[in-house]
Order: C-alpha cells, then sequence, then structure tokens
C-alpha cells in the first residue's frame, strides 16, 4: 500500500476492508484488518502519510476490527478461532486456538480481559471467550482502541 498515491491507498483500504479501524494511543497509527481476501492481513498505518508502518498475514479470514491495549498490542480473532496479539512494531506476542470459530471483534474491558464471541462446534454453542495477558490492564487511552470506540461499544466520540 506504501507505493499507491494517497487516492490509490484510499481506494485500496475501502475496498479491501469490510470492518472497521482502531487508533493509537498516541493517534499516530490506524490499526486494520484487510478482510476482502484470504487470509486477511492485519496493517498498521501512519496516520499523518497514510504509508504502511507493518503487515502481519493471519492464518485465515479475520472480520475482527483490531483492538489496542494499554501495551499498545493490537488484538484481533480469526474466523479459525485464533485469538493473535501483536507488538506494537507487528510481531506476533500471543497466537493460540482457543475456539472452533471466533464471530465478531474482540473487546478490552476496563479491567483488561478481553472478551469475544466464539463458537465451540462440540457443544453447538456461541460461547464468550475470556482472554487475560500479562500487563494488560485496560483498553489503549485513545479516542477510539477498539469497536464501537470503547467495552461498552457506545460508538461516541468526544
Amino acid at each position: 500500500l506504501h507505493l499507491l498515491s494517497r487516492r490509490q491507498r484510499q481506494m485500496c483500504i475501502r475496498d479491501s476492508v469490510q470492518g472497521g479501524a482502531s487508533l493509537s494511543a498516541d493517534g499516530q497509527t490506524l490499526y486494520i484488518v484487510a478482510d476482502a481476501a484470504t487470509p486477511s492481513t492485519v496493517y498498521a498505518l501512519s496516520t499523518s502519510n497514510g504509508s504502511t508502518v507493518w503487515s502481519y498475514p493471519l492464518d485465515a479470514h479475520c472480520n475482527s476490527v483490531p483492538a489496542v491495549d494499554n501495551l499498545g498490542q493490537v488484538h484481533v480473532a480469526t474466523e479459525t478461532g485464533h485469538y493473535v496479539v501483536l507488538s506494537p512494531d507487528g510481531k506476533p506476542v500471543y497466537d493460540e486456538q482457543i475456539a472452533d470459530m471466533f464471530e465478531g471483534s474482540v473487546s478490552i474491558s476496563e479491567w483488561g480481559y478481553s472478551y469475544v464471541l466464539g463458537k465451540d462446534a462440540s457443544a453447538g454453542k456461541l460461547k464468550v471467550y475470556a482472554v487475560a495477558l500479562p500487563g494488560v490492564n485496560s483498553a489503549a487511552a485513545s479516542a477510539w482502541s477498539q469497536y464501537g470506540r470503547n467495552a461498552r461499544h457506545i460508538n461516541y466520540q468526544q
């Protein structure tokens, strides 16, 4: 994406991102999941010029809006049940299959637990999965750190 003009990047991103975006605490980085192709790719884009800071290919399709925690880590969940956490520089910190399939976006609570809706095929039910990772005690102090702006998904921007 970084070799394209600003207009071309806007068209490329618009055509490949069906979910939403999240913002780093300092407002310098926008996180998206390009999900038009499988497997999906997580992108970190500079808010100052739109260039790609880093990208990380996932194992499968992902409908998840990235969520950013207090450490600046990016959380997503894939359709193969993988819960993936990337460092602020795009390196994998955590990648574990904890469900058969995830449906929706990760929500980071005010006490640091992350929640996401997943499918347990053996039980034939949807379940809410909770993930607690060392050092994570909240979402990022950002204007828009996750789907719906915050853990309550109120979609209200100050």
